[in-house]
């Protein structure tokens, strides 16, 4: 147990911020991958909107309801939804446009979403969220100690 009372092995619950993961990688060579299909689950953070969902994509606020319901009712109408925009990172995705369309989608079970890709070169391989929050936590922080100390050799 944490002392919140939570337990120990409760994971982080927020999506992650795509900025704050690019900066981190320093990843910032990209190019368009064009309109794919890409699975849901793939799907980690946002670029704008991370405070609004959680890492299942559910509204963490009262205001996106009202949104969130128009496009519930539009899928069930099979009206005809624009692909959504993701940046991706290795094997992991980031809204750029349509988080609202990705959390209804999961929510209904779909396993795949049609989207227009920017791939954003990274210079390790992230393949889930787990390794991209274990490399956030862990290997990026060490790597910079060591470059920091290496550098006050100098």
């Amino acid at each position: 147990m944490t002392p919140d009372g939570r337990l120990a092995t409760h994971r982080n619950n927020k999506l992650f911020a795509f900025d704050e993961v690019r900066d981190a990688l320093r990843a910032h060579t990209q190019y368009d991958r064009g309109l794919t299909e890409v699975p849901i689950d793939k799907i980690v953070g946002s670029v704008g909107r991370y405070h609004d969902f959680d890492r299942a994509f559910l509204p963490r606020q009262t205001k996106t309801r009202e949104r969130w319901q128009n496009i519930d009712l539009a899928s069930y109408a099979e009206v005809s939804l624009p692909p959504v925009e993701l940046y991706q990172v290795g094997e992991v995705y980031f809204v750029k446009d349509g988080t609202h369309r990705v959390s209804v989608a999961r929510q209904r079970g779909l396993e795949f979403i049609d989207a227009y890709v920017i791939e954003v070169l990274a210079p390790v391989p992230i393949a889930s969220a787990d390794a991209l929050e274990a490399l956030l936590q862990n290997v990026l922080p060490l790597a910079c100690s060591l470059l920091c100390s290496f550098l006050s050799t100098l």
